[in-house]
Protein backbone atom coordinates (compact mmCIF):
# COMPACT_ATOMS: atom_id res chain seq x y z
CA UNK A 1 0.00 0.00 0.00
CA UNK A 2 2.85 2.08 0.66
CA UNK A 3 4.27 0.96 -2.63
CA UNK A 4 1.01 2.76 -3.66
CA UNK A 5 1.12 5.79 -2.46
CA UNK A 6 4.46 6.30 -3.24
CA UNK A 7 3.89 5.54 -6.70
CA UNK A 8 1.05 8.24 -6.80
CA UNK A 9 3.00 11.00 -4.86
CA UNK A 10 6.18 10.33 -7.48
CA UNK A 11 3.95 10.41 -10.39
CA UNK A 12 2.08 14.34 -9.04
CA UNK A 13 5.92 14.89 -8.37
CA UNK A 14 6.79 14.44 -11.89
CA UNK A 15 3.06 16.11 -13.44
CA UNK A 16 3.80 19.37 -11.21
CA UNK A 17 7.48 19.24 -12.39
CA UNK A 18 6.34 19.72 -15.84
CA UNK A 19 3.51 22.09 -15.48
CA UNK A 20 6.26 24.15 -13.78
CA UNK A 21 8.31 24.19 -16.80
CA UNK A 22 5.46 24.49 -18.77
CA UNK A 23 4.50 27.30 -16.57
CA UNK A 24 8.33 28.70 -17.02
CA UNK A 25 8.38 28.22 -20.81
CA UNK A 26 5.11 30.50 -20.75
CA UNK A 27 6.20 32.83 -18.77
CA UNK A 28 9.49 33.42 -21.20
CA UNK A 29 6.93 34.81 -24.08
CA UNK A 30 5.34 36.33 -21.29
CA UNK A 31 8.12 38.43 -20.16
CA UNK A 32 9.46 39.34 -23.40
CA UNK A 33 5.85 40.96 -24.52
CA UNK A 34 5.73 42.56 -21.43
CA UNK A 35 9.23 44.08 -22.43
CA UNK A 36 7.78 45.06 -25.87
CA UNK A 37 4.69 46.74 -24.80
CA UNK A 38 6.87 48.69 -22.76
CA UNK A 39 9.34 49.46 -24.85
CA UNK A 40 6.76 50.17 -27.62
CA UNK A 41 4.63 52.20 -25.14
CA UNK A 42 7.80 54.46 -23.95
CA UNK A 43 8.98 54.83 -27.77
CA UNK A 44 5.36 56.71 -28.17
CA UNK A 45 5.62 58.63 -24.69
CA UNK A 46 8.81 60.11 -26.31
CA UNK A 47 7.62 60.69 -29.53
CA UNK A 48 4.29 62.72 -28.02
CA UNK A 49 7.27 64.62 -25.60
CA UNK A 50 8.88 65.00 -29.01
CA UNK A 51 5.87 66.35 -30.90
CA UNK A 52 4.89 68.48 -27.70
CA UNK A 53 8.25 69.65 -27.64
CA UNK A 54 7.52 71.09 -31.32
CA UNK A 55 4.34 71.73 -30.97
CA UNK A 56 5.35 74.33 -27.51
CA UNK A 57 7.82 76.20 -29.53
CA UNK A 58 5.69 76.65 -32.26
CA UNK A 59 3.19 77.77 -29.80
CA UNK A 60 5.57 79.62 -28.05
CA UNK A 61 6.23 81.66 -31.18
CA UNK A 62 2.94 82.36 -32.28
CA UNK A 63 1.88 83.55 -28.08
CA UNK A 64 5.42 85.87 -28.25
CA UNK A 65 4.01 87.29 -31.65
CA UNK A 66 0.70 87.24 -30.47
CA UNK A 67 1.99 89.34 -27.10
CA UNK A 68 4.02 91.76 -28.87
CA UNK A 69 0.92 92.67 -31.19
CA UNK A 70 -0.97 92.89 -28.26
CA UNK A 71 1.57 95.49 -26.77
CA UNK A 72 0.45 98.13 -30.16
CA UNK A 73 -3.31 97.21 -29.70
CA UNK A 74 -4.64 100.36 -27.72
CA UNK A 75 -1.95 102.69 -29.79
CA UNK A 76 -3.03 100.75 -33.10
CA UNK A 77 -6.59 101.57 -31.82
CA UNK A 78 -6.25 105.27 -30.97
CA UNK A 79 -4.28 105.96 -34.43
CA UNK A 80 -6.45 103.86 -36.68
CA UNK A 81 -9.37 106.03 -35.46
CA UNK A 82 -7.32 109.46 -36.09
CA UNK A 83 -6.12 108.34 -39.25
CA UNK A 84 -9.04 110.02 -41.43
CA UNK A 85 -6.55 109.78 -44.55
CA UNK A 86 -6.73 106.26 -44.87
CA UNK A 87 -10.19 105.52 -46.63
CA UNK A 88 -11.36 101.65 -47.64
CA UNK A 89 -10.31 102.55 -50.69
CA UNK A 90 -6.57 102.29 -49.79
CA UNK A 91 -6.69 99.07 -48.24
CA UNK A 92 -8.24 97.19 -51.65
CA UNK A 93 -5.25 99.18 -53.57
CA UNK A 94 -2.79 98.03 -50.82
CA UNK A 95 -3.99 94.22 -51.87
CA UNK A 96 -4.22 94.45 -54.92
CA UNK A 97 -0.87 95.29 -54.85
CA UNK A 98 0.12 92.97 -52.62
CA UNK A 99 -1.55 89.99 -54.76
CA UNK A 100 0.54 91.28 -57.84
CA UNK A 101 4.17 91.98 -56.25
CA UNK A 102 3.73 88.24 -54.69
CA UNK A 103 2.98 87.12 -57.90
CA UNK A 104 5.64 88.42 -59.53
CA UNK A 105 7.83 87.39 -56.99
CA UNK A 106 7.30 83.95 -57.56
CA UNK A 107 7.11 84.51 -61.38
CA UNK A 108 10.75 85.35 -61.54
CA UNK A 109 11.63 83.23 -58.32
CA UNK A 110 13.96 85.59 -56.55
CA UNK A 111 12.78 89.20 -54.43
CA UNK A 112 15.98 91.15 -53.11
CA UNK A 113 16.79 94.15 -54.40
CA UNK A 114 19.95 93.42 -56.19
CA UNK A 115 18.55 90.37 -58.09
CA UNK A 116 15.73 91.85 -59.00
CA UNK A 117 17.67 95.32 -60.29
CA UNK A 118 20.04 92.98 -62.46
CA UNK A 119 17.14 91.58 -64.77
CA UNK A 120 16.33 94.61 -67.25
CA UNK A 121 13.43 92.57 -68.96
CA UNK A 122 11.90 91.97 -65.82
CA UNK A 123 11.94 95.22 -64.92
CA UNK A 124 10.48 96.55 -68.17
CA UNK A 125 7.23 93.88 -67.64
CA UNK A 126 6.93 95.28 -64.21
CA UNK A 127 7.09 98.52 -65.35
CA UNK A 128 4.73 97.59 -68.05
CA UNK A 129 2.00 95.86 -65.28
CA UNK A 130 -1.02 98.46 -65.63
CA UNK A 131 -2.94 97.04 -62.42
CA UNK A 132 0.08 97.72 -60.26
CA UNK A 133 0.83 101.42 -61.01
CA UNK A 134 -3.09 102.10 -61.40
CA UNK A 135 -3.17 101.07 -57.75
CA UNK A 136 -0.19 102.96 -56.72
CA UNK A 137 -2.11 106.20 -57.78
CA UNK A 138 -5.34 105.56 -55.62
CA UNK A 139 -2.55 105.66 -52.46
CA UNK A 140 -2.01 108.93 -50.31
CA UNK A 141 0.94 110.63 -51.15
CA UNK A 142 2.40 109.71 -48.07
CA UNK A 143 2.27 105.89 -48.98
CA UNK A 144 3.22 105.79 -52.00
CA UNK A 145 6.79 104.18 -53.47
CA UNK A 146 9.46 106.09 -55.30
CA UNK A 147 9.62 103.37 -58.04
CA UNK A 148 6.84 100.32 -59.31
CA UNK A 149 10.41 98.55 -58.71
CA UNK A 150 10.20 99.27 -54.79
CA UNK A 151 6.38 98.24 -54.61
CA UNK A 152 7.50 94.91 -55.18
CA UNK A 153 10.00 94.75 -52.10
CA UNK A 154 8.42 93.11 -49.26
CA UNK A 155 9.98 96.19 -47.19
CA UNK A 156 7.43 98.48 -48.77
CA UNK A 157 4.66 96.04 -47.92
CA UNK A 158 5.16 96.14 -44.74
CA UNK A 159 5.86 99.92 -44.19
CA UNK A 160 2.61 100.70 -46.11
CA UNK A 161 0.81 98.22 -44.29
CA UNK A 162 1.63 99.22 -41.13
CA UNK A 163 0.74 103.17 -42.20
CA UNK A 164 -2.17 101.89 -43.33
CA UNK A 165 -3.36 100.78 -39.67
CA UNK A 166 -2.05 103.90 -38.51
CA UNK A 167 1.66 102.09 -37.06
CA UNK A 168 3.83 105.43 -37.44
CA UNK A 169 2.40 109.07 -38.52
CA UNK A 170 2.30 109.73 -42.52
CA UNK A 171 5.58 111.72 -42.13
CA UNK A 172 7.25 108.79 -40.35
CA UNK A 173 6.23 106.56 -43.58
CA UNK A 174 7.13 108.82 -46.19
CA UNK A 175 10.47 109.48 -44.61
CA UNK A 176 11.05 105.45 -44.10
CA UNK A 177 9.61 104.73 -47.96
CA UNK A 178 12.75 107.65 -49.05
CA UNK A 179 15.11 106.19 -46.90
CA UNK A 180 15.00 102.44 -48.04
CA UNK A 181 18.44 102.07 -50.28
CA UNK A 182 19.06 105.62 -50.20
CA UNK A 183 21.55 107.62 -48.64
CA UNK A 184 20.91 108.86 -45.16
CA UNK A 185 21.77 111.14 -42.59
CA UNK A 186 23.31 109.65 -39.35
CA UNK A 187 20.80 108.62 -37.65
CA UNK A 188 20.09 106.14 -34.71
CA UNK A 189 16.47 104.94 -34.22
CA UNK A 190 15.46 105.51 -37.42
CA UNK A 191 18.55 103.97 -39.26
CA UNK A 192 17.90 100.59 -36.88
CA UNK A 193 13.90 101.10 -38.62
CA UNK A 194 14.95 101.57 -42.40
CA UNK A 195 17.40 98.22 -41.70
CA UNK A 196 14.95 96.35 -40.33
CA UNK A 197 12.56 96.71 -43.19
CA UNK A 198 15.94 95.67 -45.65
CA UNK A 199 16.69 92.71 -43.39
CA UNK A 200 13.25 91.66 -45.06
CA UNK A 201 14.38 91.89 -48.81
CA UNK A 202 17.84 90.99 -48.34
CA UNK A 203 18.00 88.31 -45.75
CA UNK A 204 18.11 84.71 -46.30
CA UNK A 205 16.03 82.81 -43.70
CA UNK A 206 19.24 81.38 -41.30
CA UNK A 207 20.18 84.51 -41.66
CA UNK A 208 17.25 86.44 -40.33
CA UNK A 209 18.01 86.09 -36.45
CA UNK A 210 21.72 86.87 -36.93
CA UNK A 211 21.06 90.42 -38.93
CA UNK A 212 18.48 91.36 -36.48
CA UNK A 213 20.72 90.43 -33.42
CA UNK A 214 23.36 92.74 -34.98
CA UNK A 215 20.70 95.42 -35.60
CA UNK A 216 19.50 95.26 -31.62
CA UNK A 217 23.52 95.41 -30.67
CA UNK A 218 24.07 98.15 -32.69
CA UNK A 219 21.45 100.29 -32.24
CA UNK A 220 19.02 99.74 -29.18
CA UNK A 221 21.66 100.91 -26.55
CA UNK A 222 22.46 103.87 -28.22
CA UNK A 223 19.08 104.86 -28.88
CA UNK A 224 17.92 104.23 -24.60
CA UNK A 225 20.45 106.90 -24.33
CA UNK A 226 19.36 109.11 -26.98
CA UNK A 227 15.55 109.02 -25.15
CA UNK A 228 16.95 109.84 -22.03
CA UNK A 229 19.21 112.73 -22.74
CA UNK A 230 16.55 113.89 -25.20
CA UNK A 231 14.55 116.78 -22.53
CA UNK A 232 12.53 118.86 -25.81
CA UNK A 233 8.69 117.55 -25.85
CA UNK A 234 8.21 117.64 -29.17
CA UNK A 235 11.41 115.60 -30.51
CA UNK A 236 11.16 113.14 -27.57
CA UNK A 237 7.71 112.57 -29.37
CA UNK A 238 9.37 111.93 -32.25
CA UNK A 239 11.85 109.51 -30.80
CA UNK A 240 9.16 107.63 -29.38
CA UNK A 241 6.79 107.22 -32.30
CA UNK A 242 10.21 105.60 -34.13
CA UNK A 243 10.62 103.36 -30.87
CA UNK A 244 6.95 102.33 -31.47
CA UNK A 245 7.19 101.84 -35.22
CA UNK A 246 10.55 99.77 -34.59
CA UNK A 247 9.17 97.63 -32.37
CA UNK A 248 6.13 96.46 -34.50
CA UNK A 249 8.19 96.27 -38.16
CA UNK A 250 9.63 93.31 -36.13
CA UNK A 251 6.45 92.08 -35.81
CA UNK A 252 5.43 92.92 -39.07
CA UNK A 253 8.58 91.39 -40.83
CA UNK A 254 7.95 87.92 -38.97
CA UNK A 255 4.98 88.03 -39.41
CA UNK A 256 5.51 88.32 -43.02
CA UNK A 257 8.31 85.64 -43.31
CA UNK A 258 5.40 83.23 -42.45
CA UNK A 259 2.96 84.27 -44.81
CA UNK A 260 5.87 83.73 -47.54
CA UNK A 261 6.65 80.16 -46.50
CA UNK A 262 5.06 77.68 -44.77
CA UNK A 263 8.78 75.96 -43.56
CA UNK A 264 9.70 79.08 -41.93
CA UNK A 265 6.74 78.16 -38.89
CA UNK A 266 9.83 75.60 -38.12
CA UNK A 267 12.39 77.75 -38.63
CA UNK A 268 10.64 80.21 -35.94
CA UNK A 269 10.31 77.03 -33.51
CA UNK A 270 13.83 76.57 -33.93
CA UNK A 271 15.03 80.00 -33.59
CA UNK A 272 12.59 80.63 -30.36
CA UNK A 273 14.94 77.68 -28.24
CA UNK A 274 18.57 79.27 -29.19
CA UNK A 275 20.58 82.01 -27.18
CA UNK A 276 20.82 84.32 -30.68
CA UNK A 277 16.63 84.68 -29.66
CA UNK A 278 16.82 84.91 -26.11
CA UNK A 279 19.25 87.87 -26.64
CA UNK A 280 16.85 89.44 -29.17
CA UNK A 281 13.73 88.91 -26.93
CA UNK A 282 15.62 90.42 -24.06
CA UNK A 283 17.01 93.86 -25.82
CA UNK A 284 13.72 93.94 -27.34
CA UNK A 285 11.63 93.37 -23.96
CA UNK A 286 14.31 96.56 -22.44
CA UNK A 287 13.25 98.75 -25.53
CA UNK A 288 9.35 97.78 -24.85
CA UNK A 289 10.21 98.47 -21.17
CA UNK A 290 12.11 101.94 -22.40
CA UNK A 291 8.50 102.79 -24.22
CA UNK A 292 6.46 101.98 -21.78
CA UNK A 293 8.31 104.34 -19.60
CA UNK A 294 8.26 107.41 -22.29
CA UNK A 295 4.55 106.93 -22.87
CA UNK A 296 3.10 106.97 -19.61
CA UNK A 297 4.97 110.10 -18.88
CA UNK A 298 2.35 113.07 -18.53
CA UNK A 299 2.53 115.29 -21.36
CA UNK A 300 4.56 118.89 -20.41
CA UNK A 301 2.16 121.97 -20.49
CA UNK A 302 3.18 123.79 -23.51
CA UNK A 303 0.67 126.81 -24.93
CA UNK A 304 2.67 126.92 -28.15
CA UNK A 305 2.14 123.07 -28.84
CA UNK A 306 -0.51 122.67 -31.55
CA UNK A 307 -2.06 119.78 -34.01
CA UNK A 308 -2.16 119.46 -37.61
CA UNK A 309 -5.90 119.45 -38.88
CA UNK A 310 -4.87 119.04 -42.39
CA UNK A 311 -2.10 118.31 -45.22
CA UNK A 312 -0.23 121.06 -45.36
CA UNK A 313 3.13 122.46 -46.60
CA UNK A 314 5.69 123.36 -44.69
CA UNK A 315 7.62 126.20 -46.49
CA UNK A 316 10.70 127.95 -46.24
CA UNK A 317 9.33 131.45 -46.15
CA UNK A 318 5.25 132.48 -44.90
CA UNK A 319 4.66 133.21 -48.47
CA UNK A 320 1.85 131.31 -50.61
CA UNK A 321 5.19 130.72 -53.59
CA UNK A 322 7.27 129.67 -50.93
CA UNK A 323 9.45 126.81 -51.21
CA UNK A 324 8.27 123.70 -49.59
CA UNK A 325 10.21 121.76 -47.81
CA UNK A 326 8.16 118.92 -46.84
CA UNK A 327 4.44 118.12 -46.32
CA UNK A 328 3.11 117.92 -43.09
CA UNK A 329 -0.36 115.84 -42.57
CA UNK A 330 -3.25 115.45 -39.74
CA UNK A 331 -2.03 115.34 -35.93
CA UNK A 332 1.46 115.78 -36.81
CA UNK A 333 2.78 117.54 -33.87
CA UNK A 334 4.14 121.28 -34.03
CA UNK A 335 5.30 123.78 -31.87
CA UNK A 336 4.73 127.82 -32.61
CA UNK A 337 7.35 129.93 -32.20
CA UNK A 338 6.39 132.99 -34.39
CA UNK A 339 2.92 134.61 -35.85
CA UNK A 340 3.18 136.41 -39.27
CA UNK A 341 -0.29 137.41 -40.40
CA UNK A 342 -1.90 134.06 -41.69
CA UNK A 343 1.65 132.16 -40.99
CA UNK A 344 2.87 129.96 -38.34
CA UNK A 345 6.76 129.51 -37.80
CA UNK A 346 6.80 126.42 -36.36
CA UNK A 347 9.15 123.89 -35.15
CA UNK A 348 8.61 119.96 -35.90
CA UNK A 349 10.40 116.84 -35.73
CA UNK A 350 11.57 115.42 -38.99
CA UNK A 351 12.28 111.26 -39.03
CA UNK A 352 14.70 110.92 -41.28
CA UNK A 353 17.78 113.08 -39.27
CA UNK A 354 16.21 112.94 -35.86
CA UNK A 355 16.20 116.43 -35.19
CA UNK A 356 13.95 119.26 -34.91
CA UNK A 357 13.27 121.39 -38.06
CA UNK A 358 11.93 125.02 -38.59
CA UNK A 359 9.42 126.30 -41.33
CA UNK A 360 6.30 128.29 -42.19
CA UNK A 361 2.79 126.56 -42.55
CA UNK A 362 -0.66 128.30 -42.15
CA UNK A 363 -2.32 129.49 -39.29
CA UNK A 364 -5.64 127.52 -40.65
CA UNK A 365 -4.39 123.99 -40.48
CA UNK A 366 -3.49 123.99 -37.25
CA UNK A 367 -5.13 123.63 -34.11
CA UNK A 368 -5.01 123.70 -30.15
CA UNK A 369 -3.41 120.35 -29.00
Amino acid sequence: MCGLHSGILDEFRRRDSVMEQIRSVMAVPSARYLETLSAMAGAAYDKELRALGLNSSVMNSLAETARLQSVFQSTIGLEFSRQAAVSQSVFTDLERIADATRYVREAIGFSSMAQIASQAGVLSAMESMRGIEAALKGLPAWMKPLSTLQAVQPSWEIVSGLGAVGVGRPTLVQDIIGGLYAERAETVGFEAVVQMLQVADEAAEEEFAERVLQLLQKYSAAFITLLGQTTDWVQRQGLVNILTFLLTAYVAVENHRSRVDSDVQTQLAIEQASETHQEIADRKQELENVLSEFEDQQEKKDKHLRVLVRTAPLRMSPEADGKIMRQLYPDDLVRVVDIKEGWAHVEVFQYNSEQLINGWVSRRALRVR
